[in-house]
């Protein structure tokens, strides 16, 4: 009987034993079939058939003409990373090809057929760009099948963004120009008026009457006048630096609006007093009026001069260069692929997924059994 139970324990414990063999090497199967084999399709790929990428490095500041840099003006960063920038670098070096050639790897080629988004995304990923809000210095990073094309392509890269922001700054240049001549045309045209009235006035004859009325109202559209010229010229001053959705500039703007429509009441005003016949303008009042014309017209003429020279060398001192910090190196040695780096995150990603999913499957088979 005491024999029968020996063999009994002992033919358990063999069983025991040997489930926990199958079981562990079940256990080095699965480990080899989806933690090892991956590991080392990894290493063979990264180490015989992956496709060397060389990285170019540059870093550039973008200046104004006195020299002070512009810590926040992403032009530069946002222009690279368009898709303008991809269409140039396609017209002139013939870009995607050399993504889509067969020297480069199945896994890090553009497809044959791909369009041009998709050409536009894959971009995205050779190209990396850093800015230091401290120092106003910007990191171009670009990869390339072969070192010169990684250099030729940063060295365009920092071409174009030189170009749209010279391009930009003579825009913005423009625009301020023109509208500071314009406001000296304006202010030539109406001294040429006042000076011409003031002419006509000598040589015609009036009959003295009460001008009490229209010499209370000139001096108030003046004021006006005065005022609407002064914001204006600050409007244009801060649209330079503001976006025209700004609480500055809209408040200004609604300020123009109130002037021009005050100015135009007054306006109304004056000719409604001129045209009353019970009491029309004397003679010595026009003269007076147009004289206060004159005075206004060759002050606005004054400023509009001031306002342009000031804002040519506003202008001189807000010009916008892109300079060179670093230029574009020739690389000497392949970063992509990295074996090491490589393979060692195959190996543990899959040997994490590996873990998870076992933990998973013994958690299932306890409650299967409970």
């Amino acid at each position: 009987m005491k024999m029968s139970k020996a063999k009994t324990i002992k033919s358990i414990i063999l069983k025991t034993d040997q489930r926990r063999l199958a079981r562990g090497k079940a256990t080095l199967i699965k480990l080899g079939v989806f933690v090892l084999l991956p590991t080392l399709t990894a290493f063979i790929y990264y180490m015989f058939i992956a496709s060397n990428f060389y990285e170019s490095e540059a870093q550039f500041k973008v200046h104004t003409g006195s020299g002070k840099a512009l810590n926040n003006d992403l032009t530069a960063e946002a222009y690279i990373l368009s898709r303008e920038a991809l269409t140039r670098l396609e017209n002139d070096f013939n870009f995607i090809a050399s993504y889509q050639s067969k020297k480069v790897d199945f896994f890090n080629r553009i497809p044959e057929h791909a369009n041009f988004e998709d050409a536009y995304q894959y971009y995205l990923k050779l190209v990396k760009i850093s800015f230091d809000q401290t120092s106003g210095i910007a990191t171009l990073k670009i990869k390339a099948p072969t070192p010169y094309k990684a250099k030729i392509y940063a060295d365009a890269l920092l071409k174009y963004s030189d170009d749209i922001i010279l391009k930009l700054a003579d825009k913005f240049r423009n625009e301020q120009l023109t509208f500071a001549k314009q406001e000296l045309n304006n202010a030539e045209s109406r001294l040429a008026v006042a000076r011409s009235s003031l002419l006509k006035l000598e040589d015609s004859d009036h009959t003295p009457l009460n001008s009490q009325t229209i010499s209370n109202l000139i001096p108030v559209k003046i004021s006006l006048e005065k005022e609407l010229a002064q914001t204006k010229i600050k409007y244009n001053k801060l649209k330079a630096n503001l976006k025209t959705t700004s609480p500055q500039l809209v408040a200004l703007q609604h300020k123009i609006n109130y002037l021009i429509s005050s100015i135009e009441q007054e306006n109304k005003k004056i000719a409604d007093a001129k045209t009353n016949r019970e009491n029309p303008p004397t003679q010595s009042f026009l003269l007076e009026q147009i004289l206060a014309e004159r005075d206004f017209a060759e002050e606005s003429y004054r400023s509009a001069i001031n306002f342009l020279e000031n804002s040519r060398n506003e202008l001189l001192r807000q010009y916008h260069y892109l300079a060179i910090i670093v230029p574009p190196n020739m690389p000497f040695s392949a970063i992509y692929p990295n074996v090491f780096t490589g393979t060692l995150t195959v190996f543990s990603l899959t040997l994490a997924l590996f873990g998870i999913f076992s933990l998973l499957i013994a958690i299932i088979r306890e409650h299967v059994r409970i």
